[in-house]
């Protein structure tokens, strides 16, 4: 077990960086791995050692061993994939990412508390508004889950734009208010400065994160973990997508029958207006 508490700020980072991404040093390299954490390749050896490793050479031996035992396990979609041919490397960066969505979604559940999501459902019900702060490449994550939330309770507020709608959510939270922000690899500045308001006027937050190292969990109320395969931007979508699943289900399920009754609404009006075509 890694006493980090005992590391030195800068090293810290990395062997944080390490314990989140193990892979990453294997796929990138030393050289570029040490550029893009700004700095120098010597604190990244040390930073292999404080993880119980001689230096990078065997760091990055140890984690191609773990990365093909993990590659063959028998779980259920390695085996439906394994049934698809791959004929060039476009198939295989196909079934590449297939793997990698499913994967993502199935570690994800295995190390989910499905207290949290109870909990969060239950401070959603309680709260008077609610602001779903997704940012840059976020945004559409915080659309999505607006649009679950809306149809079934009232002051759903996504912030998806800087400076405006940041304005307005840092001046317009209340101490019962819920925040909701999301976290993948790196904190976007502004997520961490509504966080940092709701956390001084003791409203919730509630932080969807790749890593339980990140920032954005600092001092955050509830702390939802999710599986990220790899840094690409897209790649933890598939799994935070599950989640916003997850929490409407039971949101629906513990509001019943006010809940049921008002997406029986939706239906109607949709009916009604002729908004579907058989």
């Amino acid at each position: 077990m890694v006493e980090l508490d005992k590391i030195p700020p800068k090293r810290r980072r990395v062997v944080q960086y390490f314990l989140d991404y193990p892979e990453q040093l294997v796929i990138k390299g030393s050289v570029t791995l040490a550029k893009d954490l700004n700095v120098d390749r010597s604190t990244l050896i040390s930073a292999c050692r404080d993880l119980g490793y001689k230096g990078i050479k065997e760091y990055k031996k140890a984690i191609k061993n773990r990365l093909t035992s993990f590659n063959n396990q028998s779980f259920t979609h390695k085996k439906l994939l394994g049934e698809i041919k791959s004929t060039d490397s476009l198939d295989d960066s196909i079934i590449s990412s297939l793997s990698s969505d499913l994967t993502a979604i199935e570690e994800t559940i295995k190390n989910l508390d499905f207290q949290l999501i109870k909990k969060i459902v239950e401070l959603l019900d309680a709260s008077d508004s609610v602001f779903i702060v997704g940012l840059g490449y976020n945004k559409f994550l915080a659309d999505y889950f607006h649009i679950l939330l809306r149809t079934v309770r009232r002051n759903i507020t996504p912030v998806t734009n800087y400076h405006g709608e940041i304005y307005d959510a840092i001046n317009n939270l209340t101490k019962n208010d819920v925040v909701i922000g999301f976290a993948f690899n790196k904190v976007m500045r502004d997520t961490q400065r509504i966080f940092n308001k709701a956390k001084k006027i003791k409203a919730t937050t509630i932080s969807i994160t790749d890593s339980e190292h990140s920032k954005l969990n600092h001092g955050s109320d509830l702390q939802i973990n999710i599986n990220n395969p790899s840094l690409y931007f897209f790649s933890p979508n598939v799994a935070v997508l599950a989640i916003f699943n997850a929490i409407m289900h039971c949101y629906v399920e513990n509001n019943k029958p006010d809940s049921i009754n008002t997406l029986n609404e939706y239906y109607i009006l949709s009916n009604e207006n002729d908004v579907y075509i058989n």
